[in-house]
């Protein structure tokens, strides 16, 4: 049997030759910082960033549980109606397949636009995004 570490270590070893590279690249042709910047460059403004960086992750995490929670609600009830009835499975399933045919990145703009910059737009990219997963999957079973 394998140790765990085993089966890491290959997959730690390319990611830090690939960060070798990068920085060895960026020291040699002395690529600007606002261009590329270097791994140790990122690192250390992570690291004087912190607060700010918990900050921005700690809305991220809240804007991606709200989205989820709406998916998961609206998700769960929809399949609900779409199992349990023939007829509302025939009327609603056609659209929930033809939603997934708009891509995300064309609808997130127009909520801009008509929303506004907030947390609602984000929500609901979140929602659309997590939605048909969670009834494609209650659906089939």
């Amino acid at each position: 049997m394998k140790s765990a570490s085993s089966s890491w270590l290959p997959a730690l070893a390319i990611i830090l030759f690939l960060l070798a590279i990068w920085e060895g690249y960026v020291r040699i042709f002395d690529v600007q910082k606002w261009l590329l910047p270097s791994p140790t460059v990122i690192a250390a403004t992570m690291v004087d960033d912190a607060a700010l960086l918990s900050r921005h992750t700690w809305v991220t995490l809240t804007e991606v549980l709200i989205g989820f929670g709406v998916a998961l609600a609206s998700g769960v009830a929809l399949a609900s109606l779409i199992v349990f009835s023939r007829t509302l499975e025939r009327a609603i399933y056609p659209f929930v397949i033809a939603s997934q045919t708009i891509p995300i990145i064309v609808v997130a703009p127009l909520l801009l636009i008509w929303i506004g910059y907030g947390l609602a737009p984000k929500v609901i990219v979140v929602a659309l995004i997590a939605f048909f997963p969670i009834v494609m999957n209650m659906v089939d079973g």
